[in-house]
C-alpha cells in the first residue's frame, strides 16, 4: 500500500528544507543556552509547534528527530529541527518532536513504537554518523507495513529499503565559499587561516579539503592551519584550546568552524577574546 500523498509530499519539501539549512549550519553561531539539558531522558517532553499556511491542506503530518542518548545540543541539530518545522508548517498543521534513543535496531524500533501512527507520527528523521546505517535500514524495514517514512541526514544508504531516504550534499562545495570568504579577508592582513572540523569522517574531511581549496583559490599564499577534533559536544573546552593550538605562532585573521557545538564555542571565542573574525 502506498504511502499517504501529503506525507510523501511533506517528506520530499522536508528533504529540500533540510538541505538548504544545514548547508548553511557551519556559518552561523546559534544562541543553545536556553536548550533544555535533557539529553539523558529517552523521550524529552520538546515539540516545535508550527501553524498551517492558509491554503495547506487540512492534513497534520508530525515527525521525529531521534539523537543518540548523551548526545550534546548542537548548530546541526538545532538546524534539523528548525528545517523540519518549516517543512511540516508547508504540508499543514503539526508537531516536530525531539527524542533519544540507544544505537540498536531495537533501541531505535522503541523510539518509534513510544510514537503512535495513530497521533500522525509518520516521519522520523536520524543523523548520518550517529547511526550505523545498517541498523537505520533494519528499522526502517520494520515499520514498512505502517508506512513510517525514514531519512538520513548526511550520509549515503545503499540497498536502502524502500522507506528509507538517505540525505547527503556537497560539503565541499559550501566549505568552498566559506573559504573564498576567508582568504579575501586574510589576503590584506597576515594571511592565516584557522580551520577546526569534528570527528574525522568523510563529510567532514569534505569541509576542510573544500575550505583549504577556497582559501587558496584567492589568496595562495595563505597558511591554513586545520585540526580535527575528538567532540562535537565541547567536553574540556575543546574549542577554545584548540582555537590556542592554532594561534601559537601567531594570531589567526579568520577562523571556519564545522565541529558542532565545539566549533560554535571555538569561533565565539576566536572572536570574543582574540578578534579573529568568523566565516
Amino acid at each position: 500500500r502506498d504511502p499517504p500523498k501529503m506525507v510523501a509530499t511533506s517528506f520530499v519539501v522536508m528533504t529540500l528544507k533540510l538541505l538548504y539549512l544545514i548547508g548553511i549550519t557551519t556559518t552561523m553561531v546559534h544562541a543553545l543556552n536556553n536548550q533544555h539539558n535533557d539529553r539523558h531522558h529517552l523521550h524529552p517532553p520538546r515539540h516545535s509547534y508550527v501553524e498551517a499556511d492558509a491554503d495547506a491542506d487540512d492534513v497534520i503530518v508530525n515527525a521525529v528527530y531521534i539523537m543518540s542518548i548523551g548526545e550534546s545540543p548542537s548548530s546541526f541539530n538545532t538546524q534539523v529541527v528548525n528545517g523540519a518545522a518549516q517543512a511540516l508548517s508547508e504540508a499543514g498543521e503539526g508537531i516536530i518532536s525531539e527524542a533519544y534513543a540507544e544505537g540498536t535496531v531495537e533501541g531505535v524500533a522503541s523510539v518509534v513504537r513510544s510514537f503512535p501512527l495513530s497521533s500522525n507520527y509518520s516521519i522520523f528523521i536520524l543523523a548520518g554518523g550517529v547511526f550505523d546505517v545498517g541498523v537505520l535500514s533494519e528499522v526502517a524495514t520494520l515499520f514498512i507495513p505502517e508506512n513510517r517514512l525514514f531519512f538520513v541526514v548526511d550520509t549515503v544508504v545503499t540497498n536502502a529499503p524502500s522507506n528509507l531516504q538517505a540525505i547527503a550534499f556537497r560539503q565541499d562545495e559550501v566549505a568552498f565559499l566559506a573559504g573564498v570568504t576567508a582568504g579575501r579577508v586574510a589576503m590584506s592582513r597576515q594571511r592565516r587561516v584557522g580551520m577546526l572540523a569534528g570527528i574525522e569522517v568523510f563529510p567532514l574531511k569534505q569541509f576542510r579539503n573544500g575550505f583549504n581549496n577556497g582559501v587558496r583559490y584567492v589568496c595562495p599564499e595563505c597558511d591554513v592551519m586545520g585540526l580535527y577534533v575528538d567532540t562535537f559536544a565541547d567536553d574540556d573546552n575543546t574549542g577554545a584550546r584548540s582555537v590556542d593550538v592554532m594561534r601559537k605562532d601567531g594570531n589567526l585573521d579568520v577562523i571556519f568552524a564545522a565541529a558542532g557545538y565545539t566549533g560554535s564555542q571555538a569561533i565565539v571565542y576566536a572572536a570574543q577574546q582574540h578578534g579573529i573574525y568568523v566565516t
